[in-house]
């Protein structure tokens, strides 16, 4: 350092000339020098600066975007797969429906083609009869009974069968030819839908034995 008065040689350090007892200025030019120190720095470091940023939105704009596809995929997955759980719960309850309808049915044929000649009705006791019932009883018939026609038909067949343990064939009759009509208005099978349900043949045998 260079004392601006007399130009003797001082250290770095020095506050006055040791030659000339002139005071060092050395604030102003160590502020200046430090103001242009930070200047360079900022300069030098900006561009840094503003490439790290740049980088940085777009490193943000790219996971927001994979997010957004993922979310959406996601929930076309959630979507296709309701949609599908819900045809296969459709499908399987309609299944478990018609399954349910034919066991019903069955049971009402065999019950109704347990009567093969006229001795079986007069021998009909109230033990078969309980039995029967039972077996019609054990159905449950809200799942496909939209209309209550099966409901009809059983409570008509099971009056019917009562009426047989009591030799009552008139009313018997009735009610059985009561409980295959519940039926056939289903679907206007008539006789086929009779047939299949086995009680045609009880209700011949019911008619001739009735008068």
């Amino acid at each position: 350092m260079i004392c601006r008065k007399c130009g003797a040689k001082l250290d770095e350090d020095s506050v006055f000339c040791t030659e000339c007892g002139e005071k060092v200025q050395i604030k102003e030019t160590s502020n200046k020098k430090l103001e242009e120190i930070v200047k360079i720095e900022l300069e030098s470091s900006s561009p840094k600066i503003n490439k790290d940023v740049k980088i940085l939105l777009v490193f943000i704009l790219v996971v927001s975007c994979v997010v957004v596809i993922l979310a959406a995929a996601m929930q076309l997955d959630i979507i296709n797969f309701s949609e599908q759980d819900a045809q296969t719960d459709w499908e399987s309850s309609y299944e478990e429906q018609q399954n349910n309808k034919e066991v019903f049915k069955t049971t009402v044929k065999n019950i109704g083609g347990s009567f093969t000649s006229k001795d079986d009705i007069i021998n009909y006791n109230y033990t078969q009869f309980e039995a029967h019932k039972e077996q019609l009883n054990n159905h449950d018939l809200s799942g496909f009974d939209t209309y209550g026609e099966y409901a009809k038909a059983r409570t008509y067949l099971i009056s019917g069968l009562e009426y047989i343990t009591k030799k009552d064939y008139e009313n018997a009759w009735s009610d059985i030819l009561q409980a295959d009509n519940a039926v056939w208005h289903l679907d206007y099978m008539g006789g086929a839908y009779t047939e299949y349900l086995g009680l045609d043949g009880l209700i011949d045998l019911l008619y001739d034995l009735k008068d």
